[in-house]
């Protein structure tokens, strides 16, 4: 949850951005303070915070946002101290439209919390969607991607609605989880209790395909792939347990910042060079799909890509760092989600089109693929036990540090379910992509698409809220229940379809 890579990058990222806007008259510029993102690789004195990765990530729920934020908090203000970026409100637009002393460092806090989302979305799921957009052909998975970052956006800003208006209601912080956002907003323990278990059983699908791709990945680098699949699936679920059994959260912090680091590092040694080296860029973009069925290949690839697209989850956590402004949590929406859209797109591009191939070796490939399986998987493994230890824990016993690996019960549930699971759906030939299917068909969809609309349902009627972020009305929040209804449906009659062929 807590994003120490992003420590290390912020600063230098705040200085080249810092000496480009200096040059620029006119700046558009977002009031308010600076906070410090936080990495979903990353663990909390409390939980660690799953990401999602696609899965990226596991769909956390975290439950705590404790003073780590104001050590966070700190450090953020002591490097935007460095760099001497004025910390005091911006002055309204004048009517010639100039705007006087901008202030760069909320610009700051914008652009950094929208890395973070960026960070949250991009995972485990990017390793299938050269394949998928193979089958479907890159401009029908072009509108596909457009599609769902419209309504992942929506989505979002419903959520971050929610929350920034239970903060002005209350006048206390609005809650992390998204658990905990549902139960306050809904005020029904029962919906929460449901939105448990289906995070629950979303997280566990997740963590069985990255599980099995693991092992996978594992198998062709030892021996080109003479290793059985199955056997280094379960050697890589033993290694991610033993690891997250004897690690505290704070070990593991920076085992997954090493992760993140070698995740973006390889990332961007195949995307650059592998874009440039793309022989024919018309014929790969207009190609045909090579499914004899686009609707079948749409049906297949859009539960996946939905997947690989979740952000939603830290939403609330964005809001909160960002003072619950409403401009400036828009903003991070819109520009951190579209950072991924365009990798995805990107990576698709360069790698159906041949770049990837040719641009890279098979070192960097295998790096890239390691680290982005590792951080989710591992990130799996403590949302999953987290939920397992507190369902199953004495809640009179003595809380705990916040810093102590969880309990042996917990990791092993958290890692032989999902194993058994992929192990069984694989059958033993490392395509475990239908369980990103069920977590994107069912599981995101019903959490980030049909929950935000009663959320923000409720909070309009019963509590009176006249300031929607959303604009539309109940026109958009039908759209969205519409079409997150029909997505569902759909992935269900497709599902229904392929038990008799």
């Amino acid at each position: 949850d807590n994003m120490k890579i992003s420590q290390h990058i912020t600063p230098y990222l705040l200085i080249a951005i810092s000496s480009f806007l200096l040059s620029v008259d006119n700046v558009t510029a977002f009031s308010g303070t600076s906070r410090q993102s936080r990495s979903p690789y990353v663990l909390s004195s409390g939980q660690f915070g799953a990401a999602r990765t696609n899965e990226r990530h596991v769909l956390h729920m975290s439950n705590t946002m404790t003073d780590a934020e104001d050590r966070l908090r700190q450090r953020d203000s002591s490097k935007l101290s460095a760099l001497s970026i004025s910390t005091h409100q911006s002055e309204s637009l004048q009517s010639g439209g100039s705007l006087q002393n901008p202030d760069f460092s909320s610009l700051a806090a914008v652009l950094s919390c929208s890395l973070l989302i960026t960070e949250n979305t991009v995972g485990a799921g990017a390793l299938v969607l050269p394949s998928l957009t193979a089958e479907t052909g890159l401009l029908t998975a072009s509108s596909i991607f457009s599609a769902l970052y419209v309504l992942n956006l929506i989505s979002g800003f419903l959520i971050a609605e929610v929350s920034i208006n239970q903060y002005e209601t209350s006048g206390s912080q609005a809650p992390s989880s998204f658990k905990d956002l549902a139960d306050e907003s809904l005020k029904n323990k029962d919906i929460g209790n449901i939105v448990s278990l289906i995070s629950l059983l979303t997280n566990i699908s997740i963590q069985t395909f990255a599980l099995v791709r693991g092992g996978s990945i594992m198998s062709s680098a030892l021996l080109g792939g003479a290793v059985d699949p199955a056997l280094m699936s379960t050697s890589f679920a033993l290694m991610l347990g033993v690891v997250c059994t004897v690690c505290s959260s704070t070990a593991l912090s920076y085992v997954a910042s090493g992760a993140v680091m070698v995740l973006f590092t390889s990332f961007a040694g195949l995307l650059l060079p592998g874009i440039a080296n793309v022989q024919d860029p018309v014929a790969t973009i207009f190609a045909s799909g090579t499914s004899d069925s686009l609707f079948s290949a749409v049906s297949h690839a859009a539960p996946i890509l939905y997947s690989s697209m979740i952000y939603q989850n830290i939403v609330p956590s964005v809001a909160k760092i960002l003072s619950y402004d409403r401009s400036k949590t828009k903003s991070a929406l819109v520009l951190g989600s579209l950072f991924p859209t365009l990798l995805y797109l990107g990576w698709c591009f360069a790698s159906n089109g041949g770049g990837v191939t040719g641009a890279a070796s098979g070192a960097t490939l295998t790096a890239f693929s390691f680290a982005t399986i590792w951080g989710s998987a591992m990130a799996g493994v403590m949302s999953i036990g987290e939920e397992f230890q507190s369902l199953f824990s004495d809640k009179s016993a003595t809380a705990s540090s916040g810093d102590e690996p969880l309990s042996l019960p917990s990791v092993v549930a958290a890692v032989l379910i999902p194993l058994a699971i992929g192990l069984s759906l694989s059958h033993g030939d490392g395509d475990s992509s239908g369980a990103l299917s069920l977590a994107g068909g069912y599981g995101s969809p019903m959490l980030y698409g049909l929950l935000p609309v009663l959320m923000a349902f409720r909070q309009r009627r019963e509590d009176g809220l006249a300031e929607p972020m959303v604009p539309g009305g109940d026109a958009v929040l039908g759209l969205l229940a519409t079409a997150t209804g029909g997505f569902i449906a759909q992935h269900f009659l497709a599902d229904i379809s392929g038990m008799f062929h």
